[in-house]
């Protein structure tokens, strides 16, 4: 039976892909990561509401990376080194597993509400690293909102 959705499609891609992932390799569960091994970069300094932050997924590892464009957010610096997880938020996320390889770069976008307030912020992601099935959280340099 032929499958017309798009979004079943993609829900149905996005799960053979992590079975993939999941099922192939010989990485340890408890393979040690350093944490700048694997990074999360905005391309930019300044972005305007309403705008794409671009950042790039930086793999230095020797192992796989994998990013749920949906497994995502936003954080606003609320002084000194203390940071303020904004609420959930549309960031124009699609049902795609992003694979980035070993000693490779992987492109992510997400869009910035219009209505965000001018400050410092930046993203946080949770991956996949390795055939683990450990979430590592990793965060995006800061850059400035105007």
């Amino acid at each position: 039976m032929p499958i017309h959705s798009t979004r079943t499609r993609s829900v149905l891609m996005l799960a053979s892909i992590l079975l993939a992932l999941g099922c192939g390799g010989s990485n340890s569960p408890t393979e040690s990561v350093p944490q700048d091994a694997v990074r999360v970069e905005a391309l930019n300094a300044v972005y305007r509401r309403g705008s794409a932050v671009i950042l790039d997924l930086v793999n230095d590892t020797t192992v796989t990376v994998g990013s749920n464009g949906c497994a995502r957010g936003l954080e606003r610096l609320v002084g000194g080194d203390a940071w303020g997880r904004l609420p959930t938020y549309d960031t124009g996320c699609f049902a795609v597993y992003i694979v980035v390889l070993p000693g490779r770069r992987g492109r992510l976008t997400a869009l910035l509400p219009t209505t965000l307030a001018p400050g410092t912020y930046r993203t946080y992601h949770e991956l996949g690293i390795g055939n683990t099935r450990v979430l590592y959280v990793r965060y995006s340099g800061p850059f400035e909102v105007r």
